[in-house]
């Protein structure tokens, strides 16, 4: 049977030593870095008091974000895209690039279905637009969006073939909602202006639209350290503990097990992966077993003795618990199995 009090001492180690490992991991510090840079852009755009303010404002911010060298944002105006604001960009291409076709081949997918576009060869693809803008060969662009629909793209541009991670992609894609949403806003100003209209109610809203997009990010940013920290946890846990851990699904499926599983019932890795938690039972026990996990998954049920079945056949007995908890952001449970001799 368990001793509790030192299983419950055993994951306050864990837990200690994952805060440690934490604080010295470099790459989490730099995604939470990315985070707050984001939420300061955010925090830039909605003090921007004009249109031009906002767009140039939210260029030089994603040309800091990735570390890339020019830009230009393009707004769609009756079927054309106007650059509206520059950054080291000549004034020779400015006005060579400046009122394109929207429905260009190869603007299609940007401009209609609101798609990114990611280029790492952009001197091969096109080496005379490349050459005007001094030699570009990456270049992104992101579509400016507003409830699903085009307003215009972010393009971005480096000197070097450079790749951007995925995070940074997602974070790119967001600027260019939120630039959407706030150039919304801006028009609504406008418009209610040019009426007369009481401007009060619209602006408290659009505010509070605002704060429930830092709330989010902020919200992203806790729960992205957090889930950082469970995943070393877990890791520990599993090199550290001679139990046998299994992670399951909800539905019963095998997501991770731990090297004392592998060792114990003689799995190689990835054998049990996706496998349901039923094929490391005995055939007779199947529909018992069913009838177990369904009463965990109603939080009915965290303790059981059954027997396990090596990969050779062996029969093992085992004490089990199981503790609901998370995986990779899903509910699922931990089935921790102790042999009983």
């Amino acid at each position: 049977m368990f001793n509790m009090t030192a299983v419950a001492q055993q994951i306050d180690n864990i837990k200690i030593l994952s805060a440690q490992l934490y604080s010295q991991d470099s790459a989490l510090q730099k995604e939470h870095k990315r985070l707050k840079t984001f939420n300061q852009i955010i925090v830039r755009a909605n003090e921007a008091t004009t249109q031009k303010e906002l767009v140039q404002g939210i260029l030089e911010a994603c040309i800091d974000f990735v570390n890339f060298d020019i830009g230009g944002i393009y707004l769609i105006r009756d079927n054309k895209a106007d650059i509206v604001a520059t950054k080291f960009i000549p004034p020779h291409a400015i006005e060579t690039l400046n009122q394109i076709c929207i429905k260009r081949p190869e603007l299609r997918e940007l401009f209609q279905f609101g798609k990114p576009l990611y280029l790492i060869n952009y001197d091969q693809l096109y080496p005379e637009t490349s050459s005007m803008l001094g030699g570009i060969k990456s270049l992104i662009s992101v579509p400016v969006l507003y409830n699903n629909k085009v307003k215009g793209c972010i393009n971005i541009g480096a000197f070097n073939n450079i790749d951007i991670t995925t995070d940074e992609c997602d974070i790119l894609r967001t600027l260019g909602k939120h630039l959407g949403h706030v150039l919304h806003r801006f028009e609504i100003e406008q418009e209610l202006e040019t009426k007369n209209f009481d401007l009060a109610a619209h602006i408290e809203e659009l505010r509070a639209s605002n704060d429930s997009l830092l709330a989010s990010m902020q919200s992203l940013e806790t729960s992205q350290q957090q889930l950082d920290i469970e995943r070393e946890n877990f890791r520990t846990l599993f090199n550290k503990m001679t139990d046998m851990i299994f992670v399951v699904g909800l539905e019963g499926s095998i997501l991770a097990i731990n090297d004392a599983v592998r060792h114990r019932l003689g799995y190689p890795n990835g054998n049990l992966i996706g496998q349901p938690i039923t094929v490391v039972h005995e055939v007779g026990e199947c529909s018992s077993i069913i009838q177990v996990l369904a009463e965990m998954i109603r939080d009915e049920r965290h303790h059981c003795m059954t027997k396990l079945v090596t990969r050779e056949g062996e029969v093992v007995r085992v004490d089990s618990r199981v503790v609901k908890g998370l995986w990779n952001g899903k509910e699922v449970f931990y089935h921790v199995a102790r042999e009983v001799v």
